[in-house]
């Protein structure tokens, strides 16, 4: 939990909330670690990973269809555009990693 709390810059209290959502849906799990009963671990269900894997696809489809007019040296050069953002999200994200770490 801490670790969502640190990623997503929300309130524990809402982060609960959210999460009490989730695992009455069957989404996620939620349970102690065995060695600090302080710690709040969450687990992904079946049911959840195949909700995102399916909203993932959904995410595809649709910048697939968004992009599908875009003529081939168009295509070419917004995904050389892109290619610096993607390399700075990466580092972003490792930086982040290494700090809730």
């Amino acid at each position: 939990m801490s670790v969502l709390h640190e990623k997503m810059y929300m309130a524990n209290s809402t982060l609960t909330v959210i999460v009490d959502k989730l695992e009455k849906e069957e989404l996620v799990k939620r349970y102690r670690n065995s060695e600090d009963r302080r710690e709040v671990l969450l687990e992904l269900t079946e049911k959840g990973n195949d909700l995102l894997l399916e909203m993932l696809n959904v995410r595809q489809s649709f910048l697939e269809n968004s992009l599908k007019e875009l003529q081939l040296e168009k295509q070419k050069k917004l995904i050389n555009l892109l290619k610096p953002v993607l390399k700075n999200l990466e580092q972003n994200m490792k930086e982040g990693d290494e700090n809730s770490g």
